[in-house]
């Protein structure tokens, strides 16, 4: 439908429901996405190789969301397709 601001919305959730599955994040409703960075942050991951480059990941999704759902920028198809690629770093496998 073109509504990029919904989508991103969605794919930092379905980036924080991948961290929960993974068992690098506590499920937690009562979590800000700022709160959700700093538990990234000092979790024990499956896979603490990967740790530094989902925090970086994650760290991204939560500023663009920070700016275009609170912030109200408005957002673009290409802000969108970055955080694709964000989520396929928190191993979100895409289509």
């Amino acid at each position: 439908r073109g509504d990029y601001r919904m989508a991103i919305h969605c794919a930092y959730w379905a980036g924080i429901a991948r961290l929960q599955d993974l068992g690098a994040l506590v499920p937690d409703r009562a979590k800000t996405p700022r709160e959700y960075l700093r538990a990234l942050t000092k979790s024990n991951p499956i896979m603490p190789g990967t740790l530094a480059t989902r925090q970086q990941a994650l760290s991204m999704l939560t500023s663009r969301l920070e700016i275009i759902w609170y912030g109200y920028q408005i957002a673009t198809e290409a802000d969108f397709r970055d955080s694709l690629t964000q989520l396929e770093t928190l191993g979100c496998h895409l289509p």
